[in-house]
């Protein structure tokens, strides 16, 4: 081989490789649980007991932990919309339209998801692959992979045209790049040639929640505190810092000393926050509940002197995850008793895909067990805030 062409070939195989991004496999694998079912349905009577129909189906996905994007065609289609993941099926709201580049956002009550990264229009290149999900005709996490064979740009929209597969259903659903990132919301099929799949680009998604740039594997940072460290670095502070509020349960970031944690506040069965339960990510199979007191303070003093050892007692509380039931101690060096969930193994994950932790606790002044929940909606929005603010950068 002549050292011009061996030198050729390098620098393709460079560029091939530089330029080659996930399998398909891993493209499922990473967006999979993001996309999900819209129902639409609508009340055809009241008496002597409801009656609804359904009226129009597509797909959806999740952008935030409580927001999912779909098309407007979808979502307006009816008077009610439901959400459905698995086997899970939420209640879900309209709260935000574009009419003009058909793409929707619903905001989902009942269910946390996992939010997708996001790819502005401007950085795309022709003659990317690019992969549709969704679920045409019914079927559930279809993927189908084709190419990006033009961009077209309006006034007020941005329009992606594509090869890939797209049908009934599958309207709402997501167009990802090779990198599995979010570049439209697939919406119909060319009435001229069926062979051409039009989606709409995911900018406006952007647009409304405030995102200018490509995203991390995350979800946007939340605004609602002010108090806000501009760097969070192994300062020493006595009194708990507030980083962040996030999502419908309220979770809440803080800085303590050296470390952050995330307080997840305990309601009673009237919706009345009574308690408080805190998960230390660098102590992640180990959950701190205090039922009966939501002044943080003394919590965190008692977790910070004590360095007692003692066997830890079970106690007769129990902890519902996902269908599961986890035992709940009792630490000797807590007074008044907290309590500790031990798991067995990491529960991140289960934390992020899931809506609420269901507590029995027991009072043995009355003898008897009183239902506490733990809300989740906004944990995966303060975990990603923790992993950009609080850890240790090398």
């Amino acid at each position: 081989m002549s050292n011009r062409l061996f030198i050729f070939s390098l620098i393709a195989s460079l560029f091939i490789g530089n330029c080659y991004g996930l399998s398909a496999a891993k493209v499922y694998d990473k967006v999979h649980k993001s996309v999900v079912l819209v129902y639409v349905l609508n009340k055809v009577r009241d008496y002597p007991k409801p009656k609804f129909v359904l009226v129009g189906q597509g797909s959806g996905v999740a952008v935030r932990h409580n927001l999912v994007a779909t098309n407007c065609h979808v979502a307006l289609a009816g008077e009610y919309l439901f959400i459905r993941r698995n086997r899970k099926v939420s209640k879900a709201i309209l709260i935000a339209e574009n009419r003009g580049q058909d793409i929707c956002l619903l905001k989902v009550m009942d269910m946390t998801l996992l939010p997708v990264t996001i790819r502005p229009s401007d950085s795309l290149v022709l003659g990317e692959d690019v992969y549709a999900f969704g679920s045409p005709t019914g079927i559930e996490n279809f993927l189908s992979k084709g190419i990006l064979s033009k961009i077209e740009i309006n006034t007020n929209s941005i329009f992606l045209y594509t090869d890939v597969t797209t049908s009934f259903g599958s309207s709402g659903g997501g167009l990802f790049d090779s990198e599995g990132r979010l570049i439209g919301i697939t919406t119909l099929a060319d009435k001229t040639n069926p062979n051409i799949s039009i989606s709409a680009a995911a900018d406006y998604i952007l647009q409304k929640l405030n995102l200018t740039s490509v995203l991390p594997d995350s979800t946007p940072e939340d605004k609602s505190s002010s108090k806000k460290p501009k760097d969070v670095g192994p300062t020493q502070s006595s009194t708990p810092q507030l980083l962040g509020i996030y999502g419908d349960s309220r979770v809440q970031l803080y800085l303590y000393f050296n470390d952050c944690f995330l307080l997840l506040p305990m309601r009673d069965t009237s919706g009345v926050v009574i308690g408080t339960t805190l998960w230390f990510p660098e102590k992640r199979r180990v959950l701190f509940i205090h039922p009966n007191s939501t002044k943080l303070q003394p919590i965190l003093e008692k977790l910070k002197k004590s360095g007692k050892k003692g066997p830890l007692r079970k106690a007769h509380s129990k902890l519902l995850l996902n269908h599961l039931y986890y035992n709940v101690y009792l630490h000797p060096a807590y007074f008044p008793p907290l309590l500790l969930a031990l798991f067995p193994k990491d529960p991140t994950m289960t934390f992020v895909e899931g809506d609420y932790l269901e507590l029995s606790i027991y009072y043995s002044s009355t003898k008897e067990f009183k239902k506490r929940t733990v809300g989740l909606w906004g944990f995966s929005e303060a975990l990603t805030q923790y992993n950009a603010k609080c850890l240790k950068k090398p």
